[in-house]
């Protein structure tokens, strides 16, 4: 998931996956749980106590919270970060396939929406979901296509030599202090003494 970081609140050891998630949500706890739940890596976003994201290395949304559930008892190590209500709302925007939607919401999202024909998709026929591959042709011109040809100034680069570039940056060491000066960043300069 793309998460913006939170602040700190504090390191979990020696806790359940249960306990833990138990915890964060009577507390109406907002914002990340990282670390070790288990056997695998994962990341769950609490928005006042309730799980609105989920994310371990098998699985993601929905799917993390049922194999989580599955074992309850086992080991969690995390770290709590706490996230403003703006930073949940840009966690849920970026990371909308990390969802925790169980299939009976998605089932009353399904019944209840106003518009079903822009949330819902037509139903193909089942002759229809045949599985289509790409063109072999096309895949073989895309193969034959040779690497990118090096522009000039890459060709420049290449062909200096090495007293050359310890010309150009011996050059560069003593006008950098000039150059910081003149963009007002002097105060950058160290001076050896």
């Amino acid at each position: 998931m793309q998460l913006p970081r939170g602040r700190f609140e504090r390191f979990v050891r020696d806790v359940t996956i249960k306990e833990i998630v138990d915890e964060l949500g009577k507390g109406n706890f907002s914002g990340c749980c990282s670390g070790i739940f288990g056997d695998t890596q994962g990341e769950i976003i609490f928005q006042n106590g309730e799980i609105v994201l989920a994310e371990s290395m098998n699985n993601s949304g929905f799917n993390v919270i049922a194999d989580f559930s599955a074992r309850p008892d086992d080991p969690a190590t995390v770290e709590l970060s706490v996230y403003s209500e703006s930073q949940i709302k840009l966690s849920k925007e970026f990371n909308s396939k990390f969802m925790v939607i169980s299939e009976e919401k998605r089932e009353v999202i399904k019944r209840d929406s106003p518009d079903k024909s822009r949330i819902l998709k037509k139903e193909r026929p089942e002759s229809d979901k045949t599985l289509k591959t790409a063109d072999k042709k096309r895949d073989d011109k895309i193969r034959s296509k040779s690497t990118p040809q090096p522009s000039d100034e890459d060709e420049i680069i290449l062909k200096l030599n090495d007293s050359e570039i310890e010309s150009i940056t011996r050059d560069f060491r003593s006008n950098i202090s000039d150059i910081l000066k003149k963009v007002n960043l002097d105060h950058l300069i160290e001076i050896k003494k």
